[in-house]
């Protein structure tokens, strides 16, 4: 008994880490993204918040590059089918919910690129394991 606890202690603990892991990834990209364009400064904190992201066009280009940092988008903000599923899996391991976040979120939409990346944000952050203010600081 002890050693299934302690296993499934560890599989809690990896899964943070791994978590914690992508999430100061995704904030060094953000990071990176600030530095080469500027504003808006912490953009995916004030999605996850619900915070006014300011100039939806300057958003949206900030948008497509942290994504294309990611590696799952292009420059021209389309998203990269087979990058875009591994991302998923990277995230999920429930295959229902990978399948619904695909299928959701798989296809961009907006009239233009910056407007697609930023509804395409917007769905991963509706459909991912939520964020807090905390996870920014």
């Amino acid at each position: 008994m002890k050693i299934i606890l302690i296993i499934a202690s560890f599989l809690v603990l990896t899964a943070y880490a791994d978590l914690a892991a992508q999430r100061a990834q995704l904030i060094k990209t953000q990071t990176e993204c600030e530095t080469k364009l500027g504003e808006p400064k912490n953009l995916i904190k004030k999605m996850v918040l619900g915070e006014d992201i300011g100039d939806r066009q300057k958003a949206g280009k900030m948008a497509i590059c942290i994504n294309h940092g990611k590696g799952h988008m292009n420059e021209a903000g389309e998203l990269i089918p087979d990058k875009f599923k591994a991302h998923v899996e990277e995230l999920v391991e429930d295959e229902d919910q990978r399948k619904k976040i695909i299928d959701t979120c798989g296809q961009i939409k907006g009239s233009t690129p910056e407007e697609g990346a930023l509804n395409y944000m917007k769905c991963m952050q509706d459909n991912l394991p939520r964020a807090t203010a905390k996870d920014f600081d």
